[in-house]
């Protein structure tokens, strides 16, 4: 797992090569990023959503956007 300040994109975290890269740019992480527990729960929220899309790699992985775009409307609010 690595971390990477991406906020231009909406992923929560992807996979990238051998790596789940969680995104700690993505609006839901800078509202949770100051409570422990909130934060580990964002980070199995994450690697969850990125390992999913991932198994899905080959079919449409546009319907697995929605909690990423769902948790980034929550965080902007």
């Amino acid at each position: 797992v690595t971390f990477k300040k991406a906020p231009e994109r909406v992923d929560l975290a992807w996979v990238d090569g051998n790596n789940v890269v969680i995104n700690i740019g993505h609006p839901c992480y800078e509202k949770v990023h100051s409570n422990n527990t909130a934060k580990r729960l964002y980070y199995l929220f994450s690697i969850a959503i990125a390992v999913q899309r991932f198994m899905a790699s080959g079919s449409d992985t546009q319907e697995f956007i929605f909690a990423d775009k769902m948790m980034s409307a929550w965080g902007k609010v």
